[in-house]
Formats: C-alpha cells, sequence, structure tokens
C-alpha cells in the first residue's frame, strides 16, 4: 500500500487505523506537494481518496481487534467513529464531559474509535479531561507506530528536496472522490440501492389509530437515522385511511411522541391530503381493466382468494365496474370493494386482487364525511411514496409479502416506484404490540390508559424510566438485520443502566417498618455536605442531617449481632451494642476507617425522615413470553404487573427533585420521578436488566 499526502497534511487518523488492523499488506509514506486530498494506493485497480472513505474501506475489508464484537458496543463504537471523522472540535465540550470518569469512550477497554478521535483532535487547555486522555493516547502502539509513519514520510519528502509523482491511478480516483467506497461512514452498512448523499428521503407514516409503541420506534429511528446519515430527509405522514379506528387523540400523541424522542421531519402530511388524486388513480384503473367492482359477500371473497378462484365480477366490463363505483362513492351501495385485477393464481397471496377501495360510514376526523369510501393502505402507500417523492421505503419483514404488490401498483399507475428497504422488526419477550389488543386493555381498565409503565408505548417506558439515549442506540445497533428472533427486554434495560448509572443522583429511602438505632455516644445533632454520587461530583451535593436516633430498615436490624462492626453510608463505622424489640443500640467508631467486609447500611436522621414516597415496581403485563396471535392477552395476565409500597425520604434532600428525573434510591434501585406532590413523590423503579 502507498498512503498520499502533501506536506501540510497529517493523516495520523489513517496512519493509526493501519496499524490496527491485523494482515494489513506493508503501507509506504509518501509525501507530494501536488496531492490535494489523502489517497491510499490499495492496488493498480484500487485507490481511495480521503481519510473517511479509506478508514471506512480499511475496517470494512480487514479485521481489527480493536472493534467490539457485540452488537451494542460495536454501533457506539461506529457512532464515536463517524464523530471523529467529522470535525470532532466543534463537540469538544461534550467529549470533555464523557470522559471525566473514563479513561477510554467506551466502557472498559479501548477500542478502534479511541485510536480515530485521539488522532484528530488536539490539546486544549480549556478541555483538560481531552488533554489528559490524549496524553495517555499518545503512548499507545497505534499512535505511536502511526506517527512514525507519518515522519517517515515527511522526512523522505524533505531530504529529496522535491516532490515525488503522484501514480495515474491516484490522480484518476481524485477526480472521483468517494467513487470506489460510496457512502461514506456509517451510511455503508445500511447499503442502500441506489442512495446516494444528499438525495435521500425517507418516510415514517404510522395509522393515527393508537399511540406509538417500541415496534414504531424502530421503524421512525431508522428512517430517521438513515436520512441523518445520507444527509437527506424524512418525511412525517399520518396514514390515515380508516375513520373506524383514528381520532385527533392519537394523531397529537403520535407527534408528541416523536418529539419525545427527538426525531425530526422535514415535512408533515397526512394521506388524507390525497384522497381526491388517489380517487383519481382508482378510476384510471378501472378504465384501464387494471381494477374491477365486486359485490361478493366478505366470506365469499375470503374462500375464493384463498382458493385462487376468480369472482364472477372479474369479467365485469368497464362501463359496469364504472356504474358499480359511482354507487361505492354516493353511498348507494355499501357491500361493494373496489379490487386489483392481478393473478388470482399467484403462490404471493397478496397479489390475488387484493382490495383497494371499500365503504365506511363513519366520519373522518380531518376530511367529515366528504368521502363515503376510503383507499386502502396497499393502494395508499405506493401512490402517496411516488408523488411525496420518497426515494427508499424502509419496511418491516412482515411487509414482505406485499413488495411484490407495492411494485405491482406503481407500476399500473405508471408511478415512479421507491426502492424498498427491509429490516426485522422489533419483537420483544412478553410483550404485545397489537394496537387492537392495547386498546382492549384500556377499553377494560386494566390500565390506566395507553400512556401506563407497563405498556411498550413510547410514553409508558418512557415512564418505566428508559432513556431515549438508551433507545436510540438498542435500535441503530440493529440496523438492517434481518434477524427476527424475539429478544429479552434484559438486555435494553442493560443497555439503560449503563447511561444513568454515572449520572443520577443518590438519595436514601427507608422502608415502611422501619427501625429505630441509637448511637450511644452521640449527643448533638449535625448538618454536613455528602455528594449526591459519589463518582461524579458534577451531580451536586446534599445535606445530611446526623443526630443521635436514625431510621434504618428492618431488613438490615434483623441482620446484626451484638459486637458486629457495621458501615453507616456516608457517616462511618458503628459496632452493635444491643438488640431488642423497641430498636437497636450501637456505638459509633469514627476513628475506625475500615470498611472492609463491613455490611453497607443506608439511614436517615430520625426527624428528617417525614415524607412518605410511594414505590411502584412494575413487571410484564402478560406471562406468555411469546403471545400468539390468536391469544386473548388476557388469559395470560399477570396479577403482580404493579406492586406499590412506601418508604420514607428526607423531604429537603428532594426539595430539588422534579417530574421526570431519574434518580436512585440507594440499595434499592434506580427510580423514575412520575410525580412530585405534597403528599409525597411517586418513584417507578428502573428494571436494571437482571433477571430475577
Amino acid at each position: 500500500m502507498q498512503l498520499s499526502f502533501a506536506d501540510t497534511q497529517k493523516p495520523l487518523a489513517v496512519a493509526a487505523v493501519l496499524q490496527a488492523i491485523t494482515k494489513a499488506p506493508k503501507c509506504e509514506a509518501v509525501v507530494s506537494k501536488d496531492v490535494k486530498e489523502v489517497s491510499l494506493k490499495v492496488s493498480d485497480d484500487l485507490t481511495l481518496i480521503g481519510e473517511k472513505d479509506i478508514i471506512t474501506y480499511l475496517l470494512t475489508t480487514f479485521k481489527c481487534a480493536l472493534m467490539p464484537t457485540d452488537a451494542t458496543s460495536k454501533a457506539l463504537c461506529e457512532r464515536w467513529i463517524a464523530l471523529a471523522l467529522g470535525n470532532p472540535a466543534e463537540h469538544a465540550k461534550i467529549i470533555d464531559g464523557h470522559l471525566l470518569f473514563r479513561p477510554f469512550l467506551l466502557d472498559g477497554r479501548m477500542t478502534i474509535a479511541d485510536v480515530i478521535l485521539a488522532s484528530s483532535l488536539t490539546a486544549d487547555a480549556a478541555f483538560p479531561n481531552i488533554s489528559r486522555y490524549l496524553a495517555f493516547m499518545a503512548t499507545q502502539t497505534e499512535l505511536v507506530k502511526g506517527t512514525k509513519l507519518i515522519s517517515q514520510g515527511i522526512a523522505t519528502f524533505k531530504r529529496s528536496g522535491m516532490t515525488k509523482p503522484v501514480s495515474e491511478s491516484a490522480k484518476k480516483a481524485q477526480a472521483k472522490v468517494g467513487k470506489k467506497t460510496g457512502v461514506q461512514g456509517t451510511a455503508a452498512s445500511f447499503g442502500l440501492a441506489d442512495g446516494k448523499m444528499g438525495e435521500v428521503v425517507t418516510r415514517f407514516p404510522p395509522e393515527p389509530s393508537g399511540y406509538l409503541h417500541i415496534g414504531h420506534v424502530k421503524a421512525a429511528m431508522l428512517n430517521h437515522y438513515v436520512a441523518e446519515i445520507y444527509k437527506g430527509k424524512m418525511l412525517f405522514r399520518l396514514d390515515d385511511t380508516n375513520p373506524t379506528k383514528e381520532n385527533i387523540e392519537f394523531v397529537d400523541n403520535i407527534q408528541r411522541d416523536l418529539k419525545t424522542l427527538g426525531i425530526t421531519w422535514s415535512s408533515m402530511s397526512y394521506t388524507s391530503d390525497h384522497f381526491d388524486y388517489i380517487m383519481q388513480c382508482a378510476e384510471k384503473m378501472i378504465r384501464e381493466g387494471n381494477a374491477y367492482v365486486d359485490n361478493s359477500d366478505v366470506n365469499t371473497m375470503r374462500d375464493q382468494r384463498l382458493e385462487g378462484i376468480e369472482s364472477a365480477c372479474r369479467a365485469n366490463s368497464v362501463e359496469k365496474n364504472l356504474e358499480m363505483w359511482e354507487a361505492m362513492k354516493t353511498g348507494a351501495d355499501q357491500t361493494c370493494v373496489l379490487r386489483a385485477k392481478i393473478d388470482m393464481k399467484s403462490p404471493n397471496g397478496t397479489m390475488r386482487d387484493p382490495v383497494l377501495y371499500r365503504y365506511s360510514g363513519q366520519a373522518h376526523h380531518r376530511t367529515g364525511t366528504k368521502y363515503l369510501i376510503y383507499p386502502t393502505y396497499d393502494l395508499a402507500v405506493p401512490i402517496v411514496d411516488s408523488i411525496e417523492g420518497v426515494t427508499h421505503a424502509l419496511r418491516t419483514l412482515e411487509f414482505q409479502d406485499r413488495n411484490e404488490q407495492y411494485q405491482w401498483i406503481a407500476q399500473a399507475l405508471g408511478l415512479r416506484c421507491a426502492k424498498v428497504v427491509e429490516f426485522s422488526r422489533m419483537n420483544l419477550v412478553n410483550t404485545v404490540l397489537s394496537k387492537r389488543k392495547l386498546q382492549k386493555f384500556v377499553d377494560d381498565g386494566i390500565v390506566d390508559g395507553w400512556w401506563d409503565p407497563r405498556f411498550p408505548t413510547v410514553q409508558g417506558i418512557i415512564r418505566r424510566g428508559l432513556t431515549v439515549q438508551a433507545l436510540r442506540e438498542f435500535v441503530v445497533s440493529q440496523g438492517q438485520s434481518r434477524n427476527s428472533n424475539y429478544m429479552e427486554w434484559e438486555k435494553l434495560w442493560v443497555l439503560n443502566k449503563k447511561i444513568i448509572d454515572p449520572i443520577a443522583p443518590r438519595f436514601v429511602g427507608i422502608e415502611s417498618d422501619m427501625v429505630d438505632l441509637t448511637l450511644t455516644n452521640v449527643d448533638s445533632t449535625v448538618t454536613e455536605s455528602r455528594p449526591l454520587h459519589k463518582k461524579n461530583p458534577a451531580v451536586g451535593e446534599k445535606s445530611v442531617l446526623m443526630g443521635p436516633t436514625v431510621v434504618i430498615d428492618k431488613a438490615d436490624a434483623t441482620s446484626f449481632k451484638v459486637g458486629e462492626k457495621v458501615t453507616l453510608m456516608d457517616w462511618g463505622n458503628i459496632v452493635i451494642e444491643e438488640i431488642s424489640e423497641t430498636g437497636v443500640k450501637a456505638r459509633l467508631t469514627l476513628e475506625d476507617t475500615d470498611f472492609k467486609g463491613t455490611a453497607k447500611i443506608t439511614w436517615l436522621a430520625k426527624e428528617a425522615a417525614t415524607q412518605p414516597a410511594t414505590m411502584i415496581k412494575f413487571g410484564h403485563l402478560v406471562t406468555k413470553k411469546i403471545p400468539e396471535d390468536g391469544d386473548d392477552p388476557a388469559d395470560f395476565l399477570n396479577p403482580e404487573s404493579k406492586v406499590a409500597r412506601t418508604i420514607f425520604i428526607d423531604p429537603k434532600q428532594f426539595a430539588g427533585v422534579k417530574k421526570g428525573d431519574i434518580i436512585q434510591i440507594e440499595r434499592k434501585g434506580f427510580c423514575y420521578v412520575d410525580e412530585v406532590t405534597e403528599v409525597g413523590p411517586v418513584l417507578h423503579l428502573i428494571p436494571d436488566g437482571r433477571k430475577e
């Protein structure tokens, strides 16, 4: 290999990556004034231009021991690489904060992202954590050898006093920047057909028949993510073609949920904006013999489709079909449907003359009673995708059979057809995603609403304590995977804990069956300051009241033995002197600073533990691990899906806690603050990923 760069350039990131990959050919550094952009000659037929394309090629072609192998860590690593290959100086403040308590970008070990970022940043006194990080990274083998490779090239250039000519292949490549590797950075991993930077248009088209759930989140985030990495646009469209299920409440909350997720869109539309045009398309299909009106009853139509038998109406003349069509439009005939005339013998059931239009007497939430018939999703989507300029339709694998139908309708109407990109649906165990079944839970009063923390909706899982960051990283880590296996919730909660643990302030809560602990050698009450997070002073401090009598959990008190040394967290060691039914007596031994092997217990001064707080633990709503389509979820309800208990807190410490905060009640768990009221806060325990 030959790495070429100008004497004013220093492609340390490329040079360092070359040292990190395994079994790479030997590389020579060549400096020339004629070079406009860094290039890497791989062979006579391939020369890569630009640091981004070179690094992308190297990391996708060769093995790299510094690239994580697990999906979550790999996705995080790739995100840091993308940032490092952009303009990392713009994000210096964020990077500096991230490195406050970390030696590397990812917890645990150095990755290739560290090599690339450290090669792309410079030390700055304003960012001490970055400076510390760079000083350490400069001693790592990859950067040491990468710097040596660059220095050798520069030294040779200075000794020669002249430029070394650039190969013809390199010159040709200079004129075709990026052609060899296609899309730069992480965009390449999605492999979009005909995906071009700045031209990709995706769309997220939910039906407003319920709140967004975690299945929708994956579709929304991937559409947004792909549009973002291709520097394109994501359209937000509400597919409001079924007035019997849709209403304004769902429309408003879908928008609210997308904003919560940090998903923005270039434009917002409704399928109903195009009802007139869709109707014109339907009439065109009738006139051209590609659609017919069928007055068969539902059961007959279903049986005929199953057996591949043509309906008698399939032979209707165009004139007859138009006459029946008009009767549908006016409501004179409410039993007919419009069907596509495709192939009743097709092995693909969706191609057996699917329904395109049907009657509905329900008023539409936007158009009122202007229309009495409505297009099906199958007809509307290819039409609206085409006229709104969608280039890539990202859909879950459940629509796989409908792809052929999607293309047929677009071709029958002479419309440009978007490229269909498939990805697996997000399937999670013990989870019901059917909006019809979720609505029944709401209607039957089994849950409080679509926002119940036991629901897989955006509003539900946020109230359960899941962060948007964890959700986004989880979705992006799956990417365009077609693996449809059911996943455990634990993976998501483990990722969530890694995000909240370094920043959640710590508080103490004592169970309602508290026991008095009297410190026999403490006479007065004092207030001292303690950090809200022992490992992150930036979180702040809290005032801790210390006095002769404190309260502790009964479970702790019953575990004590006379003479035992115990540690009161944030205070010091004590020695148990007496245990009785009325409480525990102990002696405070602040001079003893040996905390190894002692039981660590939480406590509050008795006069401080005055504020009750409700702590709620949620479980799966259904006990069946993989619910099936024909199941009635009511048969598998978990009777212990919501269990509440009371703890007592220090109201002064909680004075700054707000609704929506995530905190930790030490030794009890992380909590989402769902309410803050005069009678006390309501805390939702956040799962930590450990199976019980």
